[in-house]
């Protein structure tokens, strides 16, 4: 029989496959890109996307079980979860999809904030070019903390909503 946990851990390692396909798939182009700089090479958007699939594929059971938080061990068919389980589960897919995909895109604008002193352009161009990363840098950390956010305190989020859509349909 399959459990919630056992859900949990299939979208966990086909996000890590996805992910992994990915990488895998410009992960050359990027070891010649940056042969000159290791560090480059290891905050790239491919290796640490790399990395974060591998991450995921092998901490999928330990991960899904702080997705579920299923306290019994039981052996519940799907067709008997209850609706915000569901929607609990899918808050929690979303929130690992979020922080998986993230993490290389701020790894790589981090490694072009870093980059970007070397740029032979004017002035006003440079401090465009930082403020432009400055928001992506932002913009993903924020991404960031929704997803832990999503994983950590999904069936919170999920009974504020039942709670708001009881109101609004009068129940």
């Amino acid at each position: 029989m399959i459990t919630k946990q056992d859900i949990a851990i299939i979208l966990i390692r086909v996000l890590a496959a996805y992910m992994l396909l990915q990488a895998l798939a410009i992960l050359p182009m990027s070891v010649l890109i940056s042969t000159a700089d290791p560090v480059m090479f290891l905050i790239s958007h491919e290796f640490t996307t790399f990395v974060i699939s591998t991450i995921l594929w092998f901490s999928a059971p330990r991960l899904s079980k702080v997705m579920v938080k299923d306290s019994t061990n039981s052996s519940e068919h799907p067709e008997g979860l209850e609706g915000r389980q569901v929607e609990s589960l899918i808050f929690s897919t979303i929130g690992v999809i979020l922080v998986a995909v993230s993490i290389p895109a701020l790894a790589n604008m981090v490694a072009y904030h870093r980059t970007i002193s070397t740029f032979e352009v004017d002035a006003v161009s440079k401090a465009q070019m930082v403020a432009g990363s400055k928001g992506f840098i932002t913009k993903y950390i924020v991404k960031i903390a929704v997803g832990i956010f999503l994983i950590f305190f999904s069936e919170k989020l999920c009974h504020l909503l039942s709670k708001g859509r009881n109101r609004i349909c009068g129940k």
